[in-house]
């Protein structure tokens, strides 16, 4: 399969365009560290320009990993059956190629930012694919996941002003993430069976109705 294919492929399974749900959290971090100036003073370009690429390819990483790390899952799941990696449009080599390039863009966009944010990196790509495991042996997998998209205020923040750390002004932190559990744990609630199968512990799975879930009207 060619380079081209496999790359749409790759950006239709991790769903490239919702990248942008993340940004906003990002955004706020990064002026609120700015702080109001004179006709409100804004983060540079040099900031913003990086900062969003880390952030479109540190979720890249995260949506990919989980998808590997879920194969096994997606296989008996009637919902996820379609997925590229588990047809087979879309190989496992690939995936794992895929990850690498998404790291090392993440990396060196943290790079240009700032030598903290660089420090950090390793940590939000392992807490970013730490998500896809918990799901394996607790049902608050995801306020885990919560907490991944919780980081984005503070690199925000990080990205403008790396030697200084404003608990109050980044609580943004503990805020944004407060929705996204209950908005991503109902998807799975919807094909339970499969899920239990292979030992999920979605929240859905182990507190919600016994059997599959159809959306509320």
């Amino acid at each position: 399969m060619s380079l081209y294919r496999d790359t749409v492929a790759v950006c239709r399974m991790i769903k490239i365009e919702h990248s942008v749900f993340a940004l906003p959290f990002a955004f706020t971090g990064a002026f609120l560290a700015q702080g109001p100036g004179p006709g409100w003073s804004i983060p540079s370009w040099r900031i913003m320009v990086p900062l969003t690429i880390a952030m479109i390819a540190v979720r890249s990483f995260a949506m990919a990993y989980n998808r590997l790390a879920d194969l096994d899952i997606d296989r008996l799941n009637p919902r996820t059956q379609g997925r590229p990696l588990v047809t087979g449009e879309l190989s496992v080599d690939f995936t794992k190629r895929f990850l690498f390039f998404c790291a090392l863009v993440f990396t060196t966009a943290c790079a240009a930012m700032n030598g903290t944010c660089l420090l950090l990196s390793p940590v939000a790509l392992l807490w970013s694919a730490f998500y896809s495991h918990t799901k394996r042996f607790t049902p608050l997998c995801h306020f885990v996941l919560g907490s991944v998209l919780g980081l984005s205020p503070v690199a925000g923040w990080l990205a403008v002003r790396p030697r200084t750390w404003a608990t109050r002004r980044c609580c943004c932190s503990a805020a944004s993430p407060s929705g996204w559990p209950g908005s991503t744990s109902f998807t799975p609630a919807r094909t339970q069976p499969s899920t239990k199968a292979r030992g999920s512990n979605h929240c859905p799975r182990t507190r919600a109705c016994p059997g599959p879930c159809s959306p509320p009207p």
